[in-house]
C-alpha cells in the first residue's frame, strides 16, 4: 500500500483522555537505511523495556535495538542474501530468536538477553511460510512448508537443533500458525486445501516428548486465515474466516471460532461471532487471544460493503455460553491494517493504521479483557506522520506490578523516494489498583432476625484519576462505589460460604485496573 507522495513532516498527537499517570511517547523514528527500500518489520520488547526490531533492508535481514531511555543502536546484519519473511519470538527471560528465508533456505539466529546475535543456522533448504514461537522457558519451535507439507523442528533450551524435521500435515497445507502456552502445550493450525475447498486443521504437540498428534479438521469447508492462541493456563482458541462463494462473489463472510479449555480433551462447537461481510477473506486479518481468567478475545478487519472497512472485536467472558456482540473499534474508507498484543494478565493493546483527513496515522488503544466493561477500549496515543504507512507490528511488555506497560510499534512507511521502516515506543502507567484490601465479618442483630455481613475495606489507589471502585465476589461484580468511598458491605451472607473478593479501580476512560485481593 505504497503511494508516491511528498514527505511533509512528522507530528505527534497524544490523546490520553484523563489517564492518571504520565504517558511517555517517542516521536516516530526512521530506523532503516533510507537509501534502499526496507520493509516487513517485526519487534519485541522485554520486561525492562529493551526493544529489538528486525526487518528486510535491501536484500538483507537487519536488526536494531533500543535500550531503555537510549537511542537506537547501530544496525546489525543477520543475512545478506535474497532475504524475506522475517519472524521473531521471545521467551519470558528476554532471549530472542529470529527466523527468515534466504531464497528458499530457512535460517535462524538467536540472541540471549543482554548479549549479541549468534551465527545463523540452517533449518531447511526448501521452505516457505515460516513461523516461530518460544516457550516461556526458552524452547524454540519453528514451522514451515515444504511442497505444501507442514514441517517442524523443536530446539529444547540448552540443546542444539535436531538434524531432522518432523512432518505434521499431509499435502495441501498453507498459512500455518504456531503457539505455545505457559506449560508444555503446543499447537499448530493451518489451512488445508482439498480440490480447491479450504478448511482449518489443527495438531497438538508436547514439548516434553516433541511428539505431534494426528492432524484433525476444525472447521467446516470454505474457511481461511486461521489465528491461534494458547493461554498461559492452557486454554486454546482458533479463529478464522468462513464464507460462501457463489459465482466467484464472496458472501456471508463471517468470523468463526472454536475453543478448547484447559483440562478438556474436546473442542467447542464452531461458532460464528460476526455479521455477514462480502470481501475476499484471504485479504482480511484476524487475531485471537485468551487471558488468564479464561476471557476469550477475537479481533478482526471486516467489510460489509466491499469498499469500506472496520476493525471489530468480541469477547466471551468466563463461564459465559455466548460471545458478546461485535464491537466496532475503527472505521476507514481505505484498507485498514492493524496489529494486536494481548498479555496473559488480560491487558490488550491494539495499534492500527487509519486514514484521518487524508493522513494515515498509527494509533494505539488498549483494554483490560478481564474488566466487567469488556467493550471499552481507551485511546493511548496517535502517531500522525503525514505520509503513507502500512504493515504495523506491535509488541508490549506488561507488568501487573505498578500496572505498567511498555509498547513498541514498527511499520512500513514512505519517505518520498524509498520505503523505510519507522518505529515509535510508549511507556504507559495505567490506573493503579487499591491496596490493603481487608474483609471482616459482622453479625447484625435486627431483633427478629440476624444477618451475616462481610465488610470489604481498602486503601485508595495512588492514581489521581479514579472514577469508581468495583467490587467482585467469586468473579461476579457485586458493587461499584464512588472514588471517595473506601468500603463496601456484602449483605446476607451464609455461614460456611466460600467468598473470594477482589477490588479494582476504574478511571475516567472506563479502563479498569488489575484486581487487588485481601491479604
Amino acid at each position: 500500500m505504497t503511494h508516491l507522495v511528498k514527505y511533509l513532516g512528522i507530528l505527534l498527537f497524544i490523546a490520553v483522555q484523563g489517564f492518571a499517570s504520565t504517558i511517555t511517547l517517542s516521536n516516530p523514528t526512521v530506523i532503516s537505511d533510507d537509501t534502499v527500500d526496507s520493509h516487513c518489520p517485526v519487534t519485541r520488547i522485554n520486561s525492562s523495556g529493551h526493544i529489538t526490531a528486525i526487518f528486510v533492508q535491501g536484500s538483507a535481514i537487519v536488526s536494531r535495538e533500543k535500550p531503555p531511555q537510549e537511542a537506537w543502536t547501530t544496525a546489525v546484519t543477520l543475512s545478506s542474501t535474497d532475504a524475506s519473511s522475517p519472524k521473531i519470538a521471545m521467551d519470558s527471560s528476554g532471549n530472542i530468536a529470529a527466523l527468515w528465508l534466504e531464497g528458499t533456505t530457512l535460517k535462524i539466529a538467536e540472541k540471549p538477553v543482554g548479549g549479541s546475535w549468534g551465527s545463523a543456522s540452517t533449518l531447511a533448504s526448501s521452505a516457505s511460510s515460516p513461523e516461530i514461537a518460544m516457550s516461556p522457558s526458552g524452547d524454540i519451535i519453528a514451522v514451515w512448508l515444504e511442497a505444501s507439507i507442514l514441517k517442524t523442528k523443536i530446539k529444547k533450551s540448552g540443546f542444539s537443533w535436531p538434524s531432522t524435521s518432523s512432518t505434521i500435515s499431509s499435502a495441501g497445507a498453507s498459512n500455518p500458525q504456531v503457539a505455545v502456552g505457559g506449560g508444555n502445550d503446543l499447537y499448530v493450525a493451518w489451512e488445508m486445501d482439498a480440490a480447491g475447498v479450504p478448511s482449518i486443521w489443527i495438531s497438538s504437540g508436547d514439548l516434553t516428548t516433541t511428539l505431534w498428534s494426528v492432524e484433525s479438521k476444525l472447521s467446516s469447508t470454505n474457511a481461511v486465515n486461521p489465528s491461534l492462541f494458547v493461554g498461559d493456563s492452557g486454554h486454546v482458541i482458533v479463529a478464522w474466516f468462513s464464507y460462501v462463494q457463489p459465482a466467484m462473489v464472496y458472501c456471508r463472510v463471517r468470523v468463526s471460532v472454536r475453543t478448547k479449555m484447559a483440562g478438556s480433551t474436546s473442542w467447542s462447537d464452531e461458532t460464528d461471532i460476526s455479521n455477514d461481510g462480502c470481501y475476499d477473506p484471504n485479504n482480511l486479518k484476524i487475531y485471537a487471544a485468551v487471558s488468564s481468567n479464561g476471557t476469550l478475545l477475537a479481533l478482526w478487519k471486516h467489510s460489509y460493503s466491499g469498499s469500506s472497512f472496520v476493525i471489530e472485536s468480541s469477547v466471551k467472558p468466563p463461564m459465559s455460553v455466548k460471545w458478546l456482540p461485535a464491537n466496532i473499534l475503527a472505521t476507514d474508507e481505505g484498507l485498514l491494517d492493524f496489529a494486536l498484543f494481548t498479555d496473559y494478565d488480560g491487558m490488550s493493546v491494539l495499534s492500527y493504521m487509519l486514514t484521518d483527513s487524508s493522513i494515515e496515522s498509527i494509533k494505539m488503544i488498549a483494554t483490560n479483557n478481564e474488566s466487567h466493561l469488556r467493550r471499552t477500549w481507551a485511546t493511548l496515543a496517535k502517531f500522525t506522520t503525514e505520509m503513507y504507512n502500512s504493515c504495523p507490528h506491535l509488541h508490549a511488555s506488561y507488568s501487573p506490578t505498578g500496572n505498567h506497560l511498555c509498547a513498541s510499534v514498527v511499520w512500513d512507511s514512505y519517505s518520498g523516494s524509498k520505503r523505510v521502516v519507522r518505529a515509535a515506543c510508549a511507556n504507559i502507567a495505567f490506573v493503579l489498583p487499591p491496596t490493603n484490601v481487608q474483609v471482616t465479618t459482622n453479625i447484625v442483630d435486627f431483633y427478629t432476625r440476624t444477618e451475616r455481613q462481610n465488610v470489604i475495606t481498602w486503601t485508595a489507589s495512588a492514581s489521581s484519576d479514579v472514577r469508581n471502585y468495583v467490587i467482585y465476589r467469586n468473579n461476579h461484580i457485586i458493587g461499584r462505589v464512588g472514588p471517595n468511598v473506601l468500603s463496601f458491605t456484602d449483605r446476607h451472607r451464609v455461614m460456611g460460604e466460600v467468598a473470594n473478593y477482589r477490588v479494582t479501580a476504574l478511571d475516567s476512560n472506563l479502563l479498569e485496573s488489575t484486581p487487588a485481593t485481601p491479604s
